[in-house]
């Protein structure tokens, strides 16, 4: 078949060191893939995964996407991401890097090159790097050093969709940069370092928000959902939610069944779950989500960063303070996010939580009658 012939010959190209080659063989190869099924998928990704050895980080960046949709196509991925978690992290502190010489050789006030900007813009930031100047603050970089640092800076997208693939996985993010539960909390683990350098990435570039959003994912995660009006509390387990929204439209169809007035759309929970993450062109909010502390849950942001109380986050479901809508059901449209109602508890217990959640704050100002987050446009109206 074509395919395996292609693949011999990104081994040869690989073995005789012509990243030109190899890197332009790499779209034959998956022109040939496309359409084929699971079992196919996980043959091809099981031969191609011996080329990130033998081709250098940079160059290997292609083959990452090709390799990230096979697994797409339904090849195993635990063997992959083995492979990738240390290739990304060494993509991205190369990228950290390479922002730190930029400054120091082309001046605090020059703009990064953009990495979307291709092979002109690539050599540009090589020469930048390693030119010599009289000037105090410039300090040039070794031609070698700056080809490695230049290529990261520009191949990191590349690893960031493959990531982005990965880690919307629940079995590979959970442990793809190591354990996020460590044994022992003060020694830093994989996933720290790759925390700290998205965020120093962040910072500089504004392709990072996907990768940092999937590192703060929660995976079975116990939350203490409480309904304030009816004065009773329930044990919620919740997996792969990317973002507030998303989550606002699930804790809903949750609780339907108990409180009929929160009852979603068919359509705004397909768009929330499986189905396509437009399925519905406007989704309302049905609740409002308050913390224990009384402060509202903005939907812009994520549960992960939702406060806990005795341990474990806290959401209160409250009527709405004025109308929320938006048009995009969830962030990530591969990720399978579970809500899942464990238990209701005991009176007692209720009445617990009861006791220590505060009252939601009061709207500052004069409130609007509705704010419509167009997040496909990024774009907010408020009407009122």
């Amino acid at each position: 078949m074509n395919a395996d012939r292609h693949i011999d010959e990104l081994y040869a190209a690989a073995r005789a060191n012509d990243m030109y080659a190899f890197q332009h063989g790499v779209l034959p190869l998956w022109t040939e893939l496309e359409g084929v099924g699971p079992a196919r998928a996980a043959e091809v990704l099981d031969r191609i995964l011996g080329l990130f050895a033998l081709v250098p980080n940079p160059a290997s960046s292609k083959l990452g996407i090709l390799a990230g949709s096979l697994v797409a196509m339904g090849a195993p991925p635990a063997a992959l991401a083995e492979v990738a978690a240390p290739i990304l992290l060494e993509n991205m502190a190369a990228s950290v890097a390479f922002a730190r010489f930029w400054r120091r050789a082309a001046g605090p006030k020059v703009p990064l090159p953009r990495p979307d900007q291709g092979q002109e813009a690539y050599e540009y930031a090589q020469a930048t790097l390693t030119r010599n100047s009289r000037l105090p603050w410039r300090h040039a970089v070794a031609p070698q050093d700056a080809a490695g640092l230049a290529g990261a800076w520009f191949s990191l997208e590349d690893w960031l969709t493959l990531a982005t693939t990965l880690l919307s996985i629940p079995e590979i993010r959970s442990s793809f940069f190591g354990d996020s539960a460590a044994a022992d909390p003060s020694v830093a683990t994989g996933r720290d370092e790759a925390a700290q350098l998205v965020a120093d990435l962040g910072a500089v570039r504004g392709d990072m928000d996907c990768v940092a959003g999937l590192l703060e994912v929660l995976d079975d995660e116990e939350l203490i959902v409480v309904h304030r009006g009816a004065g009773r509390a329930y044990a919620v387990t919740l997996t792969g939610v990317g973002d507030n929204f998303q989550l606002c439209t699930l804790l809903a169809d949750a609780f339907a069944g108990e409180f009929p007035e929160l009852t979603p759309e068919p359509s705004w929970v397909l768009a929330s779950s499986t189905g396509p993450v437009d399925a519905a062109a406007r989704i309302e909010a049905r609740c409002q989500l308050t913390d224990a502390l009384g402060a509202n849950i903005w939907l812009e942001g994520r549960p992960a960063g939702i406060p806990r109380a005795d341990e474990r986050r806290v959401v209160v479901l409250d009527p709405v303070a004025y109308g929320r809508s938006w048009d995009l059901g969830r962030t990530y449209e591969q990720m399978v996010p579970k809500v899942r109602v464990d238990r209701e508890l005991a009176p007692q217990e209720a009445a617990r939580w009861m006791a220590q959640i505060a009252p939601p704050a009061p709207v500052k100002g004069h409130p609007p009658a509705h704010i419509h987050f167009g997040r496909l446009t990024s774009t907010v109206e408020v009407t009122g």
